[in-house]
Parts: structure tokens; C-alpha cells; sequence
């Protein structure tokens, strides 16, 4: 009989702790873990785990027991998705636990505890006395029965990942660095993909102060208000190729930021303005600023999202190809008029780069608000302009390899009107080349349909 998804969530767990990657220690900071502990003793209220990655010892205020007992109960539960945690709160040690839990309570999902019962610490101890162990050795079948990757943007921003957005300057980086850090924050859905809701710390020195309230007061006023606990900006550099990282981590840790509780998403924006002093095209400048946000990533657990430029006329992220080895995932993302188009991935390392497809998206301007939010492109209607090229396309047999921009400037339109459309058309994309023809994709039918604007 195979193990139930709780029972396969709490064996991992247990050969984490085999290999000395996680270590039970009283709340107070002792370790009073003798060689025959069982792991039992780990599920107790009062308990809390740490976890050594490589060469030092985090301890992350009870992250990594809450982190198992989400994924235990979201097991239990059947649904991918652990039940919401109260932040800000952090609940008596004495609430119900996993050692109240029995095989009836599997069966009923309605009378589980929830993860605001994983006790937390409000100030985490220091565990001096457990045992040294620099460099963790893994077993076979300890890698094989890891749990699978867990998303905070499905398809896009994974847990404790480090991933790369690259883009030319103006080309939607931000916009969508926000977006995506909005939805993490509220756990609003992205574009209809699911977001674990957590909080965000948002590193943006760049650009004036006016120009990011603008963006916010934009989101905010399409999506709703956001909580001032679980969303925080930095607006002055924090120098990650000087390893200021440190200095971070112990600012947040000593204001309580996010009520004493770890970011889930750190967004760089951008690299240029967080390796000051550093080279991009040397190796070792750039190692500097990967391991930076290697230290980051496992000292909280976050996911760290790199936004970073292009080289002029190329479509690879600029410097050292360091980043790009170090990178989970590399997202390029271009712009045309108010398109922008957020490209599959051209590398992840875990994952399949063909399970995350590029997404059309658009700049919606938000009145009153002096800026723009995005959303599907097929959501942004078509000016009356480019539906009538649109529709002429739809009526003519115009052969392949014919510039739509020159037959539309032939056909009596003014060239730079012509050439606006056709970037417009292919961006949707509401047209495309067909066997023999220009033809209308989908989405350039459904667009003809639903448009009253009669045929010229």
C-alpha cells in the first residue's frame, strides 16, 4: 500500500533530518537532540527546527517547521495549496499541532488545524551546541523523494529560486516586477495562474519617488488596497556586490519587518543599482553579487527576483556569463508600443522550459492615476485603426512574405500610421503567416467580431 501524501510530506522531513539538514532544538536555543532522538519529538508544541545550509547554520524562527507543516497539511487536503496563515500573530505554543492529529482527521480536511498553529518564536535562539555539519552528505534516494517545486507564481516565480528578468530600458521589467510582487503580497491571482501569498521586500532605488506611488496608486485602484505589513520598499541601494546583504538581513530582523517573519519574494530592481563598483562582465564581480543573492535566498528561504538590462540591439542579458550558469530561470521580456511580451524562459534548471508559456500582455492606462497597469493583451481593445488593417487583411489574399506596413502605405494609409498598426497586429498577435497568405490568428477573429468598425 503506498504512503498517503501526509506520510510521504513527514518522510522527507525525516530524512532531512537523517542527513543533517534539519536539527529539533528547545525553544530556548538547546539542542537536546541525543543520537536515538526520535523525530517524533519534532512534531511537540514548543519545538522548533533549524535548518544548516552549507557552510552556516540558519535558524529561521520556526520558517522551516511551518514551511513542513504546510506542505503536510496541503498533502492532507488534496489540493497543492496549504490553507492561509495569519502573518503578524504568532499563537501559543499550546494550539493544536501535528501530534493532535490522527489518521481520522486525514479523512475529514474541515478539522485540521491550520498553519497559524505552528508555534513560532518571537525572538529566534541561538543554537550553539548542534552538531558541525559543513557540507551535508545526501543520499540517492534522499534527492528522488524531494518534495516538488512549489510555486508563488505558478509556472513563473518558484520558492527559493533565483531567477533573471531581462529586457531592454522601458521595456515593462518594472511593470511586471510589480505586478508580480503585488499579486505574492495580497495573493491575488496572476493572470488566472495561482499565488501563494506572502510577503515582499521591493529594492528599488531607481527612478523618482512620484513614479513608483503612481504605479501603486494604479495597481491599487484596479485590484484593491494593499497591506503596508506584507509589502516593503527600499528606495535608497543596498549594495549586494559589497555584500551589504548582511546588513539587510540584520535591519529587517532588528525592525521586525513583516512581523518578525522572512520575505517569501526579494526583487532586485535593478542589478545595475545593486553591484555599484562591480564589473558585469568580470566573473568573479559578478560571482560576488550571485552569492549575495544565494545568501539571501538561504537565510529566508525567498525567491530573489533579478531585474536586469540588455546589451544595445541584443536580446541576452548583459555581463558575465556567471549569472546566467548561477540563474534558475532567465525571462526575457520586450516592448512595442504598449505591448509587452514576456517571453518563455530561455533556460530553467528544474523545470521544462515548454510548461511556461510566453505571455501577451499590455499597458492599460489607469485614468486619474498617471500610469498603467498590465493585462492580457486580448483584454486591450484594438484602436479603430488597426481593427481597419485588421479587416483588410481578413479580406484580401495578401501573399506571404509581403510587408503588411508597405501594401497598407499603398493602399492610401499614412507610412507611420501603417507601421504602428502592423507592430500592434503582430504583437497580439491577431495576425500571422499562413500556408500561402496572411491570415487571422484567434484572437485576431475574435477581435473582428466583437469590433463594429465596418470594412473600408
Amino acid at each position: 500500500m503506498s504512503a498517503t501524501p501526509f506520510e510521504a510530506a513527514r518522510a522527507h522531513t525525516e530524512q532531512e533530518h537523517a542527513v543533517g539538514l534539519l536539527h529539533v532544538v528547545n525553544t530556548d536555543g538547546s539542542c537536546a537532540e541525543p543520537a536515538d532522538t526520535n523525530l517524533s519529538t519534532f512534531w511537540q508544541p514548543g519545538w522548533e527546527a533549524t535548518r544548516r545550509d552549507w557552510c552556516f547554520t540558519v535558524l529561521l524562527d520556526g520558517r522551516v517547521h511551518e514551511l513542513h507543516t504546510e506542505r503536510c497539511l496541503a498533502a492532507a487536503h488534496g489540493n497543492g495549496k496549504p490553507p492561509a496563515a495569519s502573518v503578524p500573530q504568532a499563537p501559543p505554543p499550546s494550539q493544536t499541532h501535528f501530534a493532535d492529529i490522527d489518521g481520522d482527521d486525514l479523512d475529514d480536511p474541515d478539522e485540521l488545524p491550520t498553519t497559524a498553529s505552528a508555534p513560532r518564536l518571537a525572538t529566534p535562539p541561538v543554537a550553539s551546541n548542534l552538531p558541525k555539519v559543513r557540507w551535508p552528505l545526501l543520499t540517492p534516494d534522499y534527492l528522488m523523494h524531494m518534495p516538488p517545486v512549489e510555486w508563488l507564481v505558478q509556472s513563473y516565480v518558484a520558492e527559493g529560486a533565483f531567477s533573471v528578468l531581462f529586457g531592454r530600458w522601458g521595456s515593462g521589467k518594472s511593470f511586471l516586477a510589480l505586478d508580480w510582487a503585488c499579486c505574492v503580497a495580497t495573493g491575488r491571482e496572476w493572470l488566472g495562474r495561482p499565488v501563494k501569498q506572502g510577503p515582499v521586500l521591493y529594492l528599488a532605488p531607481e527612478g523618482a519617488g512620484g513614479g513608483w506611488g503612481k504605479r501603486l496608486n494604479a495597481w491599487t485602484t484596479i485590484y484593491g488596497p494593499i497591506d503596508g505589513d506584507v509589502l516593503r520598499f527600499i528606495r535608497v541601494p543596498v549594495n549586494l556586490y559589497r555584500r551589504e546583504e548582511h546588513a539587510l538581513l540584520d535591519e529587517l530582523h532588528r525592525q521586525g519587518t513583516f512581523g518578525g517573519h522572512d520575505p517569501v519574494l526579494i526583487v532586485i530592481d535593478t542589478q545595475a543599482r545593486a553591484m555599484v563598483g562591480g564589473e558585469e562582465d568580470s566573473a568573479k564581480d559578478m560571482g560576488l553579487f550571485v552569492a549575495a543573492c544565494d545568501h539571501l535566498r538561504q537565510a529566508t528561504g525567498c525567491h530573489v527576483l533579478d531585474l536586469h538590462h540588455t546589451p544595445k540591439a541584443a536580446g541576452d542579458a548583459r555581463g558575465s556569463g556567471a549569472l546566467h550558469g548561477a540563474a534558475d530561470a532567465m525571462y526575457y521580456i520586450e516592448k512595442s508600443g504598449r505591448f509587452v511580451t514576456l517571453n518563455s524562459p530561455s533556460k530553467t534548471k528544474d523545470e521544462d522550459e515548454r510548461g511556461t508559456p510566453a505571455v501577451a500582455l499590455a499597458l492599460v492606462p489607469v485614468p486619474g492615476t498617471g500610469s498603467c497597469v498590465l493585462d492580457v493583451a486580448d483584454a486591450v481593445p484594438l484602436v479603430p485603426g488597426a481593427i481597419e488593417l485588421l479587416k483588410r487583411v481578413a479580406s484580401t489574399k495578401i501573399p506571404c512574405g509581403t510587408n503588411l506596413a508597405k501594401w497598407a502605405e499603398e493602399g492610401g494609409m499614412a507610412h507611420t500610421t501603417a507601421y504602428r498598426y502592423q507592430r500592434e497586429l503582430l504583437r497580439g498577435p491577431y495576425v500571422a503567416q499562413g500556408a500561402e497568405c496572411w491570415e487571422l490568428t484567434p484572437l485576431g477573429q475574435r477581435a473582428c467580431t466583437t469590433s463594429t468598425t465596418p470594412v473600408p
